[in-house]
Protein backbone atom coordinates (compact mmCIF):
# COMPACT_ATOMS: atom_id res chain seq x y z
CA UNK A 1 0.00 0.00 0.00
CA UNK A 2 3.07 2.26 0.30
CA UNK A 3 3.45 2.90 -3.38
CA UNK A 4 1.14 4.41 -5.93
CA UNK A 5 -0.44 1.82 -8.16
CA UNK A 6 -0.27 2.33 -11.91
CA UNK A 7 -3.02 0.43 -13.65
CA UNK A 8 -3.01 -0.30 -17.36
CA UNK A 9 -6.23 -1.16 -19.14
CA UNK A 10 -6.11 -3.75 -21.91
CA UNK A 11 -7.54 -2.67 -25.28
CA UNK A 12 -7.68 0.96 -24.10
CA UNK A 13 -5.24 3.80 -23.75
CA UNK A 14 -5.31 5.42 -20.34
CA UNK A 15 -5.70 9.03 -19.48
CA UNK A 16 -2.92 10.70 -17.48
CA UNK A 17 -2.72 13.03 -14.53
CA UNK A 18 -0.13 14.90 -12.55
CA UNK A 19 0.11 15.46 -8.82
CA UNK A 20 1.53 18.68 -7.44
CA UNK A 21 2.44 18.93 -3.78
CA UNK A 22 1.54 22.27 -2.22
CA UNK A 23 3.64 23.13 0.81
CA UNK A 24 5.89 21.10 3.04
CA UNK A 25 5.20 18.12 5.21
CA UNK A 26 5.37 18.55 8.96
CA UNK A 27 6.13 15.68 11.35
CA UNK A 28 3.12 13.40 11.61
CA UNK A 29 1.05 13.39 14.78
CA UNK A 30 0.50 9.74 15.55
CA UNK A 31 -2.43 9.92 17.93
CA UNK A 32 -3.61 7.00 20.00
CA UNK A 33 -6.98 6.98 18.34
CA UNK A 34 -6.74 3.77 16.31
CA UNK A 35 -7.77 5.43 13.06
CA UNK A 36 -8.04 2.15 11.21
CA UNK A 37 -10.57 1.02 13.77
CA UNK A 38 -12.38 4.33 13.47
CA UNK A 39 -13.01 4.09 9.74
CA UNK A 40 -13.34 0.33 9.42
CA UNK A 41 -15.19 0.22 12.72
CA UNK A 42 -16.49 3.73 13.07
CA UNK A 43 -17.01 5.56 16.33
CA UNK A 44 -14.35 3.61 18.16
CA UNK A 45 -10.98 4.43 19.68
CA UNK A 46 -10.92 8.20 19.99
CA UNK A 47 -9.70 10.08 23.04
CA UNK A 48 -11.37 13.16 24.43
CA UNK A 49 -10.31 16.48 22.96
CA UNK A 50 -9.02 19.01 25.41
CA UNK A 51 -10.72 21.96 23.78
CA UNK A 52 -14.37 20.96 23.70
CA UNK A 53 -17.14 19.67 25.94
CA UNK A 54 -19.17 16.50 25.69
CA UNK A 55 -22.40 18.02 26.92
CA UNK A 56 -24.20 18.79 23.62
CA UNK A 57 -27.37 16.94 22.79
CA UNK A 58 -27.79 15.30 19.44
CA UNK A 59 -30.70 17.53 18.42
CA UNK A 60 -34.15 16.96 17.08
CA UNK A 61 -35.17 13.92 15.12
CA UNK A 62 -35.88 13.88 11.40
CA UNK A 63 -38.46 16.49 10.47
CA UNK A 64 -41.85 15.96 8.92
CA UNK A 65 -41.79 15.45 5.18
CA UNK A 66 -42.74 18.30 2.95
CA UNK A 67 -44.91 17.74 -0.11
CA UNK A 68 -42.97 17.19 -3.29
CA UNK A 69 -44.34 17.12 -6.81
CA UNK A 70 -41.51 15.20 -8.43
CA UNK A 71 -39.50 18.26 -9.48
CA UNK A 72 -37.37 20.38 -7.12
CA UNK A 73 -39.02 23.72 -6.36
CA UNK A 74 -37.47 26.64 -8.19
CA UNK A 75 -40.02 29.32 -7.37
CA UNK A 76 -37.99 30.95 -4.61
CA UNK A 77 -34.52 30.47 -6.04
CA UNK A 78 -32.34 33.53 -5.36
CA UNK A 79 -30.18 35.18 -7.97
CA UNK A 80 -27.07 33.14 -8.64
CA UNK A 81 -23.71 34.64 -9.47
CA UNK A 82 -21.65 31.53 -10.21
CA UNK A 83 -23.55 29.57 -12.82
CA UNK A 84 -21.14 27.50 -14.83
CA UNK A 85 -23.48 26.22 -17.52
CA UNK A 86 -25.88 23.45 -18.29
CA UNK A 87 -24.72 21.92 -21.57
CA UNK A 88 -24.58 18.15 -21.32
CA UNK A 89 -21.00 16.91 -20.92
CA UNK A 90 -21.52 13.92 -23.19
CA UNK A 91 -22.23 16.14 -26.16
CA UNK A 92 -19.25 18.28 -25.31
CA UNK A 93 -16.64 15.67 -24.59
CA UNK A 94 -17.60 12.62 -26.58
CA UNK A 95 -18.37 14.31 -29.89
CA UNK A 96 -15.92 13.69 -32.73
CA UNK A 97 -14.51 17.00 -34.01
CA UNK A 98 -14.15 17.71 -37.68
CA UNK A 99 -10.70 17.13 -39.07
CA UNK A 100 -8.34 20.11 -38.71
CA UNK A 101 -11.00 21.95 -36.75
CA UNK A 102 -10.59 22.98 -33.12
CA UNK A 103 -13.96 23.11 -31.43
CA UNK A 104 -14.49 25.32 -28.42
CA UNK A 105 -17.82 25.13 -26.65
CA UNK A 106 -19.05 27.97 -24.46
CA UNK A 107 -21.06 26.31 -21.72
CA UNK A 108 -23.85 28.84 -21.28
CA UNK A 109 -26.47 28.19 -18.63
CA UNK A 110 -29.95 27.07 -19.52
CA UNK A 111 -32.50 29.20 -17.66
CA UNK A 112 -35.56 27.11 -16.82
CA UNK A 113 -37.26 29.69 -14.59
CA UNK A 114 -40.75 30.94 -15.37
CA UNK A 115 -40.84 34.09 -17.53
CA UNK A 116 -41.70 36.30 -14.57
CA UNK A 117 -38.72 35.13 -12.55
CA UNK A 118 -35.44 37.13 -12.75
CA UNK A 119 -32.63 35.41 -14.58
CA UNK A 120 -29.54 34.53 -12.56
CA UNK A 121 -26.61 36.90 -12.82
CA UNK A 122 -23.22 35.70 -13.91
CA UNK A 123 -20.48 36.76 -11.51
CA UNK A 124 -18.26 39.38 -13.16
CA UNK A 125 -15.08 37.68 -11.93
CA UNK A 126 -15.96 34.18 -13.18
CA UNK A 127 -15.80 33.01 -16.77
CA UNK A 128 -17.57 29.92 -18.10
CA UNK A 129 -15.28 26.94 -18.69
CA UNK A 130 -14.31 26.08 -22.25
CA UNK A 131 -13.79 22.52 -23.39
CA UNK A 132 -11.49 21.78 -26.29
CA UNK A 133 -13.15 18.93 -28.19
CA UNK A 134 -10.11 18.43 -30.41
CA UNK A 135 -8.31 16.94 -27.41
CA UNK A 136 -8.84 13.33 -26.28
CA UNK A 137 -10.74 12.70 -23.08
CA UNK A 138 -10.91 9.19 -21.61
CA UNK A 139 -8.90 7.73 -24.47
CA UNK A 140 -5.49 8.92 -25.55
CA UNK A 141 -2.92 10.83 -23.55
CA UNK A 142 -3.95 14.03 -21.82
CA UNK A 143 -0.38 14.81 -20.71
CA UNK A 144 1.03 15.64 -17.29
CA UNK A 145 2.90 18.58 -15.80
CA UNK A 146 4.17 18.51 -12.22
CA UNK A 147 5.46 21.49 -10.26
CA UNK A 148 5.80 22.18 -6.53
CA UNK A 149 4.08 25.27 -5.15
CA UNK A 150 5.18 26.95 -1.91
CA UNK A 151 2.84 27.13 1.06
CA UNK A 152 3.29 28.97 4.35
CA UNK A 153 1.28 29.10 7.58
CA UNK A 154 0.36 25.43 7.40
CA UNK A 155 -2.50 24.12 9.58
CA UNK A 156 -1.79 21.30 12.00
CA UNK A 157 -1.78 17.81 10.48
CA UNK A 158 -5.28 16.33 10.67
CA UNK A 159 -7.91 14.07 9.18
CA UNK A 160 -11.71 14.33 8.93
CA UNK A 161 -11.72 18.01 8.05
CA UNK A 162 -13.92 19.45 5.33
CA UNK A 163 -13.08 21.92 2.55
CA UNK A 164 -14.89 24.52 0.45
CA UNK A 165 -13.72 26.77 -2.39
CA UNK A 166 -14.52 30.36 -3.38
CA UNK A 167 -13.65 30.53 -7.09
CA UNK A 168 -12.32 33.87 -8.33
CA UNK A 169 -10.54 34.92 -11.51
CA UNK A 170 -7.60 36.36 -9.56
CA UNK A 171 -7.08 33.15 -7.59
CA UNK A 172 -9.26 30.85 -5.51
CA UNK A 173 -9.68 30.85 -1.74
CA UNK A 174 -9.94 27.35 -0.26
CA UNK A 175 -11.30 26.93 3.25
CA UNK A 176 -11.00 24.16 5.85
CA UNK A 177 -12.67 23.92 9.25
CA UNK A 178 -11.94 21.67 12.22
CA UNK A 179 -11.05 18.00 12.09
CA UNK A 180 -9.29 15.35 14.15
CA UNK A 181 -5.72 16.32 15.06
CA UNK A 182 -4.66 13.86 17.78
CA UNK A 183 -5.91 11.71 20.64
CA UNK A 184 -6.30 14.87 22.70
CA UNK A 185 -7.52 17.40 20.16
CA UNK A 186 -10.50 17.84 17.88
CA UNK A 187 -10.42 21.30 16.34
CA UNK A 188 -12.83 24.12 15.56
CA UNK A 189 -10.28 26.35 13.80
CA UNK A 190 -10.79 27.99 10.40
CA UNK A 191 -8.06 28.35 7.76
CA UNK A 192 -8.04 29.82 4.26
CA UNK A 193 -5.59 28.96 1.48
CA UNK A 194 -4.82 31.48 -1.27
CA UNK A 195 -3.98 29.78 -4.55
CA UNK A 196 -2.33 32.96 -5.85
CA UNK A 197 -0.16 33.58 -2.79
CA UNK A 198 0.45 29.91 -1.94
CA UNK A 199 -0.23 30.65 1.72
CA UNK A 200 -2.48 29.39 4.50
CA UNK A 201 -3.99 31.93 6.91
CA UNK A 202 -5.54 31.20 10.30
CA UNK A 203 -8.78 33.12 10.83
CA UNK A 204 -9.73 33.46 14.50
CA UNK A 205 -13.45 34.12 14.30
CA UNK A 206 -16.18 35.17 16.68
CA UNK A 207 -18.66 32.54 17.95
CA UNK A 208 -17.25 29.50 16.11
CA UNK A 209 -19.08 26.15 16.08
CA UNK A 210 -17.91 23.74 18.77
CA UNK A 211 -14.99 21.36 17.97
CA UNK A 212 -16.00 18.61 15.55
CA UNK A 213 -14.93 16.28 12.79
CA UNK A 214 -16.61 14.56 9.83
CA UNK A 215 -18.87 17.55 9.16
CA UNK A 216 -19.63 19.14 5.78
CA UNK A 217 -18.52 22.59 4.57
CA UNK A 218 -19.68 24.37 1.41
CA UNK A 219 -19.53 27.78 -0.24
CA UNK A 220 -22.64 29.89 -0.81
CA UNK A 221 -21.84 32.08 -3.86
CA UNK A 222 -25.00 34.18 -3.45
CA UNK A 223 -24.45 35.54 0.09
CA UNK A 224 -21.41 35.01 -0.18
CA UNK A 225 -20.52 32.91 2.87
CA UNK A 226 -19.44 29.52 4.20
CA UNK A 227 -22.07 26.98 5.26
CA UNK A 228 -21.35 24.20 7.78
CA UNK A 229 -23.64 21.34 8.79
CA UNK A 230 -23.47 18.35 11.12
CA UNK A 231 -20.40 16.50 12.32
CA UNK A 232 -19.39 14.48 15.36
CA UNK A 233 -17.62 14.95 18.69
CA UNK A 234 -16.68 12.41 21.35
CA UNK A 235 -14.65 9.37 22.36
CA UNK A 236 -16.44 6.33 23.80
CA UNK A 237 -19.82 7.98 23.36
CA UNK A 238 -20.48 10.44 20.56
CA UNK A 239 -22.56 13.49 19.90
CA UNK A 240 -23.82 13.82 16.35
CA UNK A 241 -24.83 17.32 15.32
CA UNK A 242 -27.68 18.66 13.23
CA UNK A 243 -26.48 22.24 13.68
CA UNK A 244 -26.31 24.64 10.76
CA UNK A 245 -23.81 27.52 10.84
CA UNK A 246 -22.75 30.22 8.37
CA UNK A 247 -19.55 32.27 8.31
CA UNK A 248 -19.54 35.85 7.03
CA UNK A 249 -16.30 37.11 5.51
CA UNK A 250 -17.22 40.73 6.07
CA UNK A 251 -17.71 40.47 9.83
CA UNK A 252 -15.45 37.44 10.37
CA UNK A 253 -18.26 35.94 12.44
CA UNK A 254 -19.98 32.56 12.66
CA UNK A 255 -23.78 32.64 12.93
CA UNK A 256 -25.84 29.66 14.15
CA UNK A 257 -29.02 29.24 12.11
CA UNK A 258 -32.04 28.51 14.33
CA UNK A 259 -34.02 25.35 13.67
CA UNK A 260 -37.46 25.80 12.18
CA UNK A 261 -39.83 23.41 10.44
CA UNK A 262 -38.57 20.16 8.91
CA UNK A 263 -34.89 19.53 9.62
CA UNK A 264 -32.41 16.72 8.80
CA UNK A 265 -31.49 14.41 11.67
CA UNK A 266 -28.06 14.64 13.36
CA UNK A 267 -25.30 13.01 11.29
CA UNK A 268 -21.67 12.84 10.20
CA UNK A 269 -20.04 11.78 6.90
CA UNK A 270 -22.80 13.39 4.82
CA UNK A 271 -22.37 15.42 1.60
CA UNK A 272 -23.47 19.02 0.91
CA UNK A 273 -23.26 20.47 -2.62
CA UNK A 274 -24.34 23.72 -4.27
CA UNK A 275 -26.96 23.48 -7.04
CA UNK A 276 -26.49 26.60 -9.22
CA UNK A 277 -29.73 26.51 -11.24
CA UNK A 278 -31.81 26.29 -8.05
CA UNK A 279 -29.70 28.58 -5.92
CA UNK A 280 -29.92 25.99 -3.13
CA UNK A 281 -27.85 23.29 -1.46
CA UNK A 282 -28.44 19.54 -1.70
CA UNK A 283 -27.67 17.33 1.32
CA UNK A 284 -27.23 13.56 0.98
CA UNK A 285 -26.82 10.70 3.44
CA UNK A 286 -24.43 10.29 6.35
CA UNK A 287 -24.67 8.23 9.53
CA UNK A 288 -25.31 8.62 13.23
CA UNK A 289 -23.63 5.44 14.47
CA UNK A 290 -21.62 2.39 13.46
CA UNK A 291 -24.20 -0.11 12.20
CA UNK A 292 -26.05 -0.55 8.93
CA UNK A 293 -29.21 0.74 10.60
CA UNK A 294 -27.41 4.02 11.36
CA UNK A 295 -26.70 4.75 7.68
CA UNK A 296 -28.82 7.34 5.90
CA UNK A 297 -29.90 7.78 2.28
CA UNK A 298 -32.16 10.81 2.53
CA UNK A 299 -31.98 13.87 0.24
CA UNK A 300 -32.73 17.43 1.37
CA UNK A 301 -32.81 20.79 -0.36
CA UNK A 302 -31.59 23.74 1.72
CA UNK A 303 -32.65 27.31 0.95
CA UNK A 304 -30.91 30.06 2.92
CA UNK A 305 -32.19 33.59 3.37
CA UNK A 306 -30.22 35.75 5.75
CA UNK A 307 -30.18 34.02 9.15
CA UNK A 308 -33.03 31.62 8.34
CA UNK A 309 -33.06 28.23 6.65
CA UNK A 310 -35.74 26.15 4.94
CA UNK A 311 -35.11 22.41 4.55
CA UNK A 312 -37.27 20.42 2.11
CA UNK A 313 -37.04 16.64 2.12
CA UNK A 314 -37.14 15.06 -1.34
CA UNK A 315 -38.88 11.79 -2.20
CA UNK A 316 -37.07 10.57 -5.33
CA UNK A 317 -38.15 7.69 -7.53
CA UNK A 318 -36.06 5.33 -9.63
CA UNK A 319 -33.55 2.83 -8.25
CA UNK A 320 -32.73 4.21 -4.80
CA UNK A 321 -29.15 4.37 -3.60
CA UNK A 322 -28.53 2.23 -0.51
CA UNK A 323 -28.11 3.91 2.85
CA UNK A 324 -24.41 4.66 3.13
CA UNK A 325 -21.97 7.29 4.32
CA UNK A 326 -18.47 8.58 3.64
CA UNK A 327 -18.75 8.02 -0.12
CA UNK A 328 -17.55 10.18 -2.99
CA UNK A 329 -20.40 12.63 -3.75
CA UNK A 330 -20.09 15.37 -6.39
CA UNK A 331 -22.49 17.57 -8.34
CA UNK A 332 -22.41 18.04 -12.12
CA UNK A 333 -24.11 21.39 -12.84
CA UNK A 334 -24.18 20.84 -16.60
CA UNK A 335 -25.91 17.47 -16.30
CA UNK A 336 -27.99 18.57 -13.28
CA UNK A 337 -27.09 15.41 -11.43
CA UNK A 338 -25.58 14.27 -8.18
CA UNK A 339 -23.05 11.46 -8.62
CA UNK A 340 -22.47 9.03 -5.76
CA UNK A 341 -19.70 6.45 -5.69
CA UNK A 342 -19.13 3.98 -2.89
CA UNK A 343 -19.31 4.69 0.81
CA UNK A 344 -19.74 2.42 3.82
CA UNK A 345 -23.02 0.53 4.16
CA UNK A 346 -21.85 -0.43 7.64
CA UNK A 347 -18.53 -0.24 9.46
CA UNK A 348 -15.76 -1.73 7.36
CA UNK A 349 -18.06 -2.67 4.45
CA UNK A 350 -17.27 -0.58 1.37
CA UNK A 351 -19.67 -0.24 -1.54
CA UNK A 352 -18.20 0.18 -5.04
CA UNK A 353 -21.39 0.98 -6.93
CA UNK A 354 -22.09 4.24 -8.76
CA UNK A 355 -25.44 6.05 -8.71
CA UNK A 356 -26.77 9.25 -10.21
CA UNK A 357 -29.54 11.39 -8.79
CA UNK A 358 -31.17 13.30 -11.67
CA UNK A 359 -32.66 16.55 -10.37
CA UNK A 360 -34.95 17.30 -13.31
CA UNK A 361 -36.70 13.92 -13.03
CA UNK A 362 -36.23 13.61 -9.23
CA UNK A 363 -35.03 10.02 -9.64
CA UNK A 364 -32.05 7.84 -8.74
CA UNK A 365 -30.45 5.57 -11.29
CA UNK A 366 -27.89 2.80 -10.82
CA UNK A 367 -25.00 3.09 -13.25
CA UNK A 368 -24.10 -0.31 -14.65
CA UNK A 369 -20.45 0.07 -15.57
CA UNK A 370 -19.78 -2.25 -18.50
CA UNK A 371 -16.22 -1.09 -19.22
CA UNK A 372 -13.29 0.54 -17.54
CA UNK A 373 -11.59 0.07 -14.17
CA UNK A 374 -13.71 0.69 -11.08
CA UNK A 375 -11.79 1.91 -7.99
CA UNK A 376 -11.17 -0.83 -5.46
CA UNK A 377 -12.34 1.28 -2.54
CA UNK A 378 -15.28 3.62 -2.24
CA UNK A 379 -15.04 5.26 1.18
CA UNK A 380 -13.26 8.40 2.41
CA UNK A 381 -11.71 9.20 -0.95
CA UNK A 382 -10.51 12.60 -2.14
CA UNK A 383 -12.78 13.49 -5.05
CA UNK A 384 -14.41 16.39 -6.89
CA UNK A 385 -16.22 17.23 -10.13
CA UNK A 386 -13.92 18.66 -12.83
CA UNK A 387 -16.22 20.98 -14.85
CA UNK A 388 -13.65 21.63 -17.58
CA UNK A 389 -13.32 17.91 -18.34
CA UNK A 390 -16.88 17.00 -17.43
CA UNK A 391 -15.60 14.14 -15.29
CA UNK A 392 -15.43 13.02 -11.67
CA UNK A 393 -11.81 12.85 -10.46
CA UNK A 394 -10.94 10.62 -7.49
CA UNK A 395 -7.80 9.78 -5.55
CA UNK A 396 -7.08 7.22 -2.83
CA UNK A 397 -9.53 6.27 -0.11
CA UNK A 398 -9.79 3.70 2.65
CA UNK A 399 -9.36 0.00 1.99
CA UNK A 400 -11.27 -2.84 3.62
CA UNK A 401 -8.57 -3.15 6.28
CA UNK A 402 -9.05 0.47 7.31
CA UNK A 403 -5.68 1.57 5.92
CA UNK A 404 -5.49 4.30 3.23
CA UNK A 405 -4.79 3.31 -0.37
CA UNK A 406 -3.38 5.01 -3.46
CA UNK A 407 -4.70 5.27 -7.00
CA UNK A 408 -6.27 7.91 -9.26
CA UNK A 409 -9.46 7.46 -11.31
CA UNK A 410 -11.73 9.30 -13.71
CA UNK A 411 -15.48 8.75 -14.16
CA UNK A 412 -17.55 9.62 -17.23
CA UNK A 413 -21.20 9.71 -16.08
CA UNK A 414 -22.57 9.85 -19.64
CA UNK A 415 -20.77 6.68 -20.71
CA UNK A 416 -20.96 5.23 -17.17
CA UNK A 417 -17.29 4.39 -17.43
CA UNK A 418 -14.43 4.45 -14.94
CA UNK A 419 -10.83 4.91 -16.11
CA UNK A 420 -7.63 4.43 -14.12
CA UNK A 421 -5.27 7.39 -14.39
CA UNK A 422 -1.54 7.00 -14.87
CA UNK A 423 0.40 9.40 -12.66
CA UNK A 424 3.50 10.39 -14.61
CA UNK A 425 4.96 12.88 -12.17
CA UNK A 426 7.80 12.05 -9.81
CA UNK A 427 5.82 13.66 -7.00
CA UNK A 428 3.52 11.02 -5.59
CA UNK A 429 1.05 11.32 -2.69
CA UNK A 430 1.09 7.60 -1.93
CA UNK A 431 -1.73 6.14 0.18
CA UNK A 432 -4.13 8.86 1.29
CA UNK A 433 -7.63 8.91 2.78
CA UNK A 434 -10.03 11.32 4.46
CA UNK A 435 -8.54 14.63 3.33
CA UNK A 436 -10.55 17.77 2.69
CA UNK A 437 -10.99 17.97 -1.10
CA UNK A 438 -12.36 20.45 -3.64
CA UNK A 439 -11.93 21.31 -7.31
CA UNK A 440 -10.03 24.58 -7.76
CA UNK A 441 -10.74 26.38 -11.06
CA UNK A 442 -7.70 28.62 -10.57
CA UNK A 443 -5.39 25.62 -10.07
CA UNK A 444 -7.29 23.58 -12.66
CA UNK A 445 -7.50 20.36 -10.70
CA UNK A 446 -8.43 18.34 -7.62
CA UNK A 447 -7.01 19.95 -4.48
CA UNK A 448 -6.95 18.31 -1.09
CA UNK A 449 -5.48 19.05 2.31
CA UNK A 450 -4.44 16.66 5.07
CA UNK A 451 -5.87 13.20 5.61
CA UNK A 452 -4.45 9.90 6.73
CA UNK A 453 -1.20 8.45 5.36
CA UNK A 454 -1.39 5.41 7.63
CA UNK A 455 -3.80 3.84 10.08
CA UNK A 456 -3.16 6.47 12.77
CA UNK A 457 -0.78 8.88 11.02
CA UNK A 458 -1.94 12.21 9.62
CA UNK A 459 -0.44 14.87 7.37
CA UNK A 460 -0.72 18.59 6.71
CA UNK A 461 0.35 18.34 3.09
CA UNK A 462 -1.69 19.90 0.28
CA UNK A 463 -1.82 18.18 -3.09
CA UNK A 464 -3.08 19.01 -6.57
CA UNK A 465 -4.10 16.27 -9.00
CA UNK A 466 -4.41 17.89 -12.42
CA UNK A 467 -5.63 16.52 -15.74
CA UNK A 468 -4.03 17.99 -18.83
Amino acid sequence: MGRLRTISLAAAVLASASCVRLGFRQPEDRGLDGRGGDRSSADRGRDAPADGALDRKAGDALGERLPHDGVPDRSDAPRVDAVRGDAKPDARLDAKPKQDTKLLVDLKPLDLRPPDQPKPDRSPDLKPPFVDLSKPTDAGTLGAVCSALPATGLPTARRSTSAAVHAQSGGDTIWIFGGFVSSMSIKNDLYSYSTSAGAWTSLPAASPPSPRERHVLAWDPVAPRLVLFGGQYGIVTFTHYDELHTFSLGSNTWTPIPKAGSWPSPRKDAALVWVPHLGKFLLYGGNNGSGASNRLSDLWLLALSGASATWSKLTPGGVPAPAQSGGCVVYDPAGRRLILFGGETQDGVNATTTYQYLLDSNAWQLDVTTSGMVPTTGSFTQCAWDPAAGRLVLYGGQGASGAPVAGAYLYNPGAQKWSALTLKSSANPGPRADGGAVYSPALGGLFWFGGRTGTVSYTNESWLLKLQ
